[in-house]
């Protein structure tokens, strides 16, 4: 999507300041992508670009969910004793992201009845 954003605001960007604009923010945000940082982590305090960054549809941009899946035993606790979720929970913290604790076994088991 940036790529093909890029080339077709280039054109214009000669021209038009506000194109010039919006081909330096995407530029700034392919740098931050390739950096493998998600495009929700990209912060400008402008409105328009905050407005274009908004209407790109950025798969990363969008917010995440993660699920952790546990044992019957460990799901009233919400996996609080399990290592595994609380790696998944700092993990998530990290990327301003949620997680739901599951168990799949369970779930299974209700959708067969």
């Amino acid at each position: 999507i940036l790529e093909r954003r890029i080339a077709k605001t280039t054109k214009t960007a000669r021209m038009d300041k506000s194109a010039a604009k919006e081909l330096a923010l995407l530029e700034r945000i392919k740098a931050h992508l390739e950096e493998g940082k998600l495009a929700k982590s990209f912060t400008t305090d402008d409105e328009d670009e905050q407005l274009w960054l908004n209407g790109y549809n950025l798969l990363t941009y969008k917010p995440v969910i993660f699920a952790a899946n546990v044992k019957e035993d460990e799901l009233a606790d919400d996996g609080a004793g399990n290592a595994g979720v609380q790696a998944v929970r700092e993990f998530a913290a990290s990327e301003d992201s949620e997680v739901f604790v599951v168990c799949a076994e369970i779930e299974q088991e209700i959708a067969e009845l």
